[in-house]
Formats: C-alpha cells, structure tokens, sequence
C-alpha cells in the first residue's frame, strides 16, 4: 500500500453511533497502516467536518459498511452538502 507522504486522510464514518459502520471503523482503527499513520499524524477521524479545518494535503475518505442500499450515504450527503 501507498500512502503519499505530503496526505492526511480524514476519515468521515456518515452515521451515528450505533451503527454497523462503527465495527469498521474500530477494525480500520486498529489496523497497522492506520497506527502507522496516526504515529505520523497522517490521519484522523471526525464526523464534524464543517468544523474541521480542511487543506489541500487531506483527503476525506467517508466510511461506510457497504451493506444495503446506500441511502442512509444519500441522506448523510444531502444533508452535510447544506452547511457546506
């Protein structure tokens, strides 16, 4: 696996807990390449992306179980796409 080395991945899990998207990002959590990562302050989770100060060196990567219709990523976006 790649990683740039100038990238900060912010990862965005769209639902509120309890959701099944909470297993994956505790596995994602857990995961050598995220400690290696969050070692190199190279990642970073938050929900609160209005308020997160955005650059051009981060990339959102939105987390999701992929199980279903994905209308609760619809809704998510529709409703986040409003404050932005």
């Amino acid at each position: 696996i790649h990683f740039g080395k100038k990238i900060k991945y912010l990862l965005v899990p769209f639902a509120q807990y309890p959701k099944s998207n909470d297993i994956v990002m505790y596995l994602l959590s857990k995961s050598p390449a995220f400690k290696k990562l969050e070692k190199e302050k190279r990642i970073d989770i938050s929900m609160d992306i209005i308020n997160y100060e955005i650059t051009e060196e981060i990339v959102l990567v939105y987390v999701d179980d992929f199980i279903g219709t994905g209308r609760s990523f619809q809704k998510y976006l529709r409703f986040k796409s409003k404050d932005l």
